[in-house]
This record gives structure tokens, C-alpha cells and sequence, in this order.
């Protein structure tokens, strides 16, 4: 029996071999099939729109990395995954991660098509990690991670999701090909200005590491003028007006007490009628980080 499948293995092999067109039609059907499957997504993502491959809101390249954080030691890989409580591969790492913080990467699934979309969900900043900041994408060959701005990537690899060097990551995954800036991701610096509109005020950032910022003034300065003159002509209408006759006496029966008499303290002196200066938060919120205000 065994002889006899031994003998027609070999008529198939002689066969195929003798049927040269046909080796070379199945070799380049393998070729494109491959092909398709590891670079299609990169020209698709390539021209593709960056609204059609990115949405969400603008958080703080902190925050992602805050998160991607959580699961260091504690998730395992999974190929194909894409569930931060069953695992995930390295693309479907970063993936998920963004998804946490409200951003939503869409058709670049994997490391390929990350490298392939880099410039239209953010912008390429080359091959240099020393211009990598919180929650920037960096891919090694064909791998994906998540960079922080102390010279280290949180990745999920084989032995789960770790943090590790730059260094540690080429000797093991390959030299750096991008090192991407997602368009929503925004990092603050020392000296950049926060509007914040629920106080209509700006705040200049004083440490991003202490995450403190000082008051620097009205947003609107329209809205301010309109909210300060408002604030004049009720305080006009408020006061009662002496009338005084042409010798300079007044009419005790036909006054009111003034705002300024009324506000009159124990020893005598008269206490502000109205805050003119605004109200300060003592906090601020920017990009999903909470700065106190200082100063």
C-alpha cells in the first residue's frame, strides 16, 4: 500500500514538473494573492482622505499613554486580536488604545497600513525616535507601538505588553520606518496657551509635568467689554440718586440708602460695590489633562 502511494506521489510531482505554464500561472497567482494581503491596504490608505481613515476628538498624547500603560504585564498577545481584555497584536494594541481615549483609526488595521496611511491620518516624522512624544506611533519592520516621550514604546509583542527602549525594539523588530504624529493627538508645551471657553479665559502652561498654568487674560475681549458694560449699567440703575438743592442741602425724606452706604463695614470704610475683576477657575482641562491654575 505503501509503495503504491509512494509510486503515484511521484507521477503527481513528474507531472506537475512537466507542466512548466502551469507552475509559473499557480507562482504568480501566490505572488499577488501575498501581495494583496500584506500591501493592499498601504495604497488604499495612501490616497485615501484622513477623515476617512481618522475620527474622534483631540486628547493629550498623555493620556494615551497613561492608558497603554494599564496593561503593561497584564495582557497577552493574541494574533489578530484586537481586545484589551482577551489580547491583541501589536497593531490591534494601538488600536484599541486610541479607541479608549475617542479616537478611531479605520482601515489601518495593521503595522502595513499604519506606515501606508502616515501621512494621511497625521504627519510623518521620519525615522528619528528622539522627535517621538507621548502617544506618537512608531513602526519597526512590522511592528507597531505606542511612544513615549522617555525614550521607551509600550507594545504588545509575544510575551505580552511591555515597555522597552528604542534600542531593544530595533535589535529585535528591525529598524524604525515611521515614526507617526496622529492629527488629534496634541502635546502640550511650557509657554503654549490654553483657551479654555467655559471661563472665556487663556492660560499659559507653566510645567507639563507638575501640569500647571497661570491666567493670561479674557478669550473674547468683545464679549468681555459687552459682559462689563452690562455689569455698569445694572450697577447705574441700582444707585439711588440724591437730589440736592441749589444751596447744596439734601432731601433726607426723598432718599434712598445707597448701594455704597449700605455696604458700609464696622469701622467706617466703605466695602467694593462690584467685582470687576473675573471670576478665576482653579482648574483647567485640556486634551483630557487637568491643569491646576496658579499665580
Amino acid at each position: 500500500m505503501r509503495l503504491f502511494l509512494f509510486i503515484n506521489l511521484k507521477s503527481t510531482i513528474r507531472i506537475m514538473l512537466s507542466n512548466e505554464l502551469s507552475i509559473k500561472k499557480f507562482l504568480l497567482t501566490a505572488v499577488v494573492i501575498i501581495s494583496f494581503i500584506c500591501f493592499g491596504a498601504i495604497g488604499v490608505a495612501s490616497s485615501a482622505k484622513a477623515g476617512s481613515l481618522i475620527s474622534g476628538k483631540e486628547v493629550s498624547g498623555e493620556s494615551i499613554v497613561n492608558e497603554a500603560r494599564k496593561y503593561i504585564g497584564k495582557l497577552r498577545y493574541s494574533f489578530g486580536g484586537t481586545s484589551l481584555k482577551y489580547g491583541c497584536d501589536c497593531s490591534g494594541f494601538v488600536c484599541a488604545i486610541y479607541k479608549t481615549q475617542g479616537i478611531n483609526l479605520f482601515g489601518v488595521r495593521s503595522s502595513y497600513a499604519m506606515y501606508g496611511a502616515r501621512n494621511a491620518i497625521g504627519k510623518s516624522l521620519g525615522s528619528d525616535t528622539s522627535k517621538a512624544k507621548d502617544g506618537d506611533i512608531v513602526i519597526y519592520g512590522s511592528h507597531a507601538a505606542i511612544a513615549t516621550d522617555k525614550g521607551t514604546v509600550v507594545n504588545c509583542q509575544n510575551s505580552g505588553c511591555m515597555e522597552q527602549t528604542h534600542a531593544y525594539m530595533r535589535r529585535y523588530f528591525g529598524p524604525v520606518k515611521a515614526v507617526i504624529r496622529v492629527s488629534l493627538v496634541k502635546n502640550l508645551e511650557k509657554g503654549d496657551v490654553i483657551k479654555d471657553k467655559k471661563s472665556n479665559s487663556k492660560f499659559e502652561v507653566v510645567s507639563t509635568s507638575n501640569h500647571t498654568v497661570k491666567y493670561k487674560g479674557v478669550l473674547d475681549k468683545k464679549k468681555e467689554a459687552k459682559e462689563a458694560k452690562k455689569e455698569n449699567k445694572e450697577s447705574e440703575v441700582s444707585e439711588t440718586v440724591i437730589s440736592t438743592d441749589e444751596a447744596g442741602t439734601s432731601a433726607p425724606e426723598a432718599v434712598e440708602q445707597t448701594e455704597a452706604e449700605s455696604n458700609l463695614s464696622l469701622d467706617g470704610a466703605a466695602a467694593p460695590a462690584t467685582l470687576t475683576a473675573k471670576k478665576i477657575p482653579s482648574k483647567v482641562v485640556a486634551y483630557g489633562i487637568t491643569y491646576k491654575v496658579i499665580g
